[in-house]
């Protein structure tokens, strides 16, 4: 992706905490709404997950999570963390597969679960992430 200012890249917002078990419920028709009036583009979300696919000329992930971690604070009076997640963001956890052998078949899948960490208690966790999947490997 060109990282020129104005080109508008695709991305893909992860909220965490929403909708689940009758709390913090944002409905995801006024969620499209909303961001689509604060300038994201091809606004579009997955049932009521909390998944968001939009289009922004904003760069910095970082910078468009926080914004919309504030835009959520001021209009649903929620905390609500965020994942911001770009194509290659994704790519790369495909090829990070710990287990590349695992066939898949119609009772066993593979399954990608993404956690939002405070920023403070990343590099710990991506350590002992990394941690896990080098002896992970060395088992194989």
């Amino acid at each position: 992706m060109c990282k020129l200012k104005g080109m508008k890249k695709r991305y893909l917002c992860l909220l965490r905490g929403i909708n689940v078990s009758g709390h913090k419920i944002i409905k995801m028709a006024d969620l499209r709404i909303l961001l689509t009036k604060t300038g994201l583009e091809n606004v579009k979300t997955y049932i009521q997950s909390g998944n968001i696919l939009f289009t922004s000329e904003i760069e910095s992930k970082e910078g468009i999570s926080i914004f919309i971690e504030k835009l959520l604070l001021k209009e649903f009076g929620w905390g609500i963390p965020s994942l911001i997640l770009e194509q290659k963001d994704l790519e790369q956890i495909i090829l990070s597969n710990l287990y590349p052998k695992l066939k898949e078949t119609t009772t066993n899948k593979p399954y990608v679960c993404m956690y939002v960490f405070h920023k403070k208690d990343l590099t710990k966790k991506m350590e002992l992430l990394n941690e896990l999947y080098l002896k992970e490997n060395i088992l194989r």
